[in-house]
């Protein structure tokens, strides 16, 4: 399978039945309704998005994601992994990582990267990542500002919230 004919945008579960699994992390962002948010702002923009999700008694306990975006051919992008803090430390995150990349891979054998960003503090996720083979090639930078501080900002410049 090639970027150029690829498979319908799947993940590894129903829609109908993801409301009854539980949320990783209780976070928000990895709630059912947040992760089809997702998927489908993916699909909107036609970036290629695969999802594991591993379940125990119908509850998620661990989870990853690839993003393929066409803007950027052959390259994927690992965006998440996360297992569900009573289940660290057992190689699920390694599981899921090695199954997903081995998956990309055979699906699309013209991806010549495979790129993640790990927070500078995930020194898990960094060490396993490096037993996988990935290689540090830098350090992103993130900047942000507090919704306060641009509220007053758009205030001060006479520009409306609304």
């Amino acid at each position: 399978m090639t970027l150029t004919s690829r498979p319908p945008h799947t993940t590894l579960f129903q829609k109908d039945n993801l409301e009854h699994k539980s949320r990783l992390f209780n976070d928000k962002a990895l709630s059912p309704a947040a992760i089809r948010a997702r998927h489908e702002a993916y699909r909107e923009n036609n970036i290629h998005h695969l999802a594991l999700f591993l379940l125990k008694k119908r509850v998620l306990i661990g989870y990853t994601s690839i993003l393929i975006k066409p803007n950027e051919p052959g390259v994927a992008h690992q965006s998440m992994t996360g297992v569900k803090k009573e289940y660290r430390g057992g190689g699920i995150a390694k599981y899921l990582k090695a199954l997903m990349i081995q998956r990309i891979v055979k699906e699309c054998p013209e991806l010549s990267i495979i790129k993640t960003a790990i927070h500078s503090k995930n020194k898990p996720s960094q060490r396993l990542n490096r037993r996988l083979g990935f290689q540090k090639v830098g350090v992103f930078k993130e900047y942000i500002i507090p919704k306060e501080s641009i509220l007053s900002y758009l205030q001060e410049s006479g520009i409306s919230a609304n």
